[in-house]
């Protein structure tokens, strides 16, 4: 099994660290060495995307979210669709100049499902002739049955809307929020459709801690992610207090890889 270990640069507090140029510098240095990173389009303009685009380091976007600027894909206002599709319009512009091949979307809260899925489905449909042959929108897991698409089947059923075009992002601590012990329903439900995974280390039912040997079951994780025959990008998604705590992260995946 050999799958590219990335790290997602929105989490990292900037205030613990130091410019955003240094930061790619540190990441993708022989000490640390990362082959690939998630970025959130919301953070990205054309001065810091020629600078990362010279770099041999694959990339993926994340779109921005309820949690960052308050973007709802599934909102019929007015407005908020509006916003909401010209974030993918400009997300998928800054991905073809990264040459990223997968973006993630949060299918966000809605009151009346029906509603909220509806209106995620004609973003998309607006925007996936878009796409070059080789790039997929996924659809990530959210850790609560208040969003509008929650379950593994719910994400299934919404693929097959367009199969070469759309995918899943398997957040691992999401799923064992929402499944607890019958965490692994996810990968066992959606198997290749999988194209990219988040990984955190977990504390008290909450994600994005730095990852340790101890606080997520990763021989376990492994061995259904060898079963699925996974071969996309595993992102680390931590918030992390110091350089250190990344270099741990990363040791911990190297060894089951």
């Amino acid at each position: 099994m050999k799958n590219k270990i990335g790290i997602a640069l929105y989490p990292l507090r900037y205030e613990n660290f130091p410019k955003i140029q240094e930061i790619f510098e540190i990441l993708i240095s022989s000490e640390l060495g990362f082959e690939h990173m998630e970025l959130s389009s919301e953070f990205l303009n054309d001065r810091i995307i020629n600078f990362i685009s010279s770099k041999e380091i694959t990339y993926s976007l994340h779109l921005p979210h309820l949690y960052s600027i308050k973007v709802n894909f599934c909102s019929p206002n007015k407005s908020k669709f509006k916003e909401a599709e010209s974030w993918i319009k400009k997300s998928i512009l800054i991905s073809k100049k990264l040459n990223a091949k997968l973006m993630t979307i949060h299918p966000d809260p809605h009151r009346n499902k029906k509603i909220g899925k509806k209106i995620l489905e004609k973003h998309l449909l607006n925007n996936l002739d878009s796409l070059n042959k080789n790039q997929k929108i996924l659809l990530e897991n959210m850790p609560g049955k208040n969003y509008t698409i929650f379950s593994p089947e719910e994400i299934l059923d919404f693929i097959s809307l367009d199969k070469k075009r759309l995918g899943a992002t398997w957040d691992i601590g999401h799923s064992i929020i929402a499944l607890k012990n019958n965490f692994l329903h996810f990968p066992d439900a959606l198997k290749n459709n999988i194209k990219e995974i988040h990984i955190s280390g977990m504390k008290n039912n909450s994600d994005h801690f730095p990852l340790t040997n101890k606080n997520l079951p990763l021989k376990i994780i492994f061995k259904k992610l060898k079963e699925i025959k996974f071969n996309g990008p595993l992102v680390l998604e931590i918030i992390p207090k110091n350089i250190q705590e990344i270099v741990n992260s990363k040791k911990v995946l190297e060894k089951f890889i």
